[in-house]
């Protein structure tokens, strides 16, 4: 019954300008339950809804749909981390090589979900995570570049 009346709240709340209702569904809802919000309301056609939304401003639009994309698309979430952490969604480019490495040596561990996130990371950024990596130098890059081959 949940999902039905948040499916029902969604559609009326992405004619409305107040964007506060819609985050108290997709940000307080488990992973799980967005995804069959999802699939009950139409996957292509709730992302295609939130995209088109002439009443949410463009940042409530990518916060509703990475938490959306985050819910049917794991490797997805870790794809733009990575490439937030090298600073890719940054206005000057300057990345944190901390969280990067962090990040990468967590994600390494799950190999399928690793090797999907390097895929959707090419995808997103148009550019090979595993070559990016090569050309660090040092230590650190060859951390990277030992995570990135995995």
């Amino acid at each position: 019954m949940l999902i039905q009346r948040d499916v029902s709240d969604i559609t009326t709340l992405l004619r409305s300008s107040d964007a506060t209702a819609i985050f108290n569904i997709f940000l307080r809802r488990t992973d799980p339950h967005i995804l069959a919000i999802g699939m009950s309301y139409g996957m292509g056609n709730l992302d295609r809804d939130i995209d088109k939304s002439n009443s949410l401003s463009n940042t409530a639009k990518k916060v509703l749909l990475h938490a959306l994309r985050t819910a049917y698309n794991i490797p997805y979430r870790d794809a733009v981390l990575l490439n937030e952490s090298m600073g890719g969604s940054s206005t000057f480019r300057v990345g944190n090589d901390d969280k990067l490495s962090i990040r990468a040596c967590r994600m390494h561990w799950a190999r399928d979900t690793w090797n999907c996130t390097k895929l959707e990371y090419a995808n997103i950024t148009g550019k090979d995570f595993a070559r990016k990596m090569g050309r660090r130098s040092g230590t650190f890059g060859a951390l990277m570049g030992a995570l990135a081959s995995l």
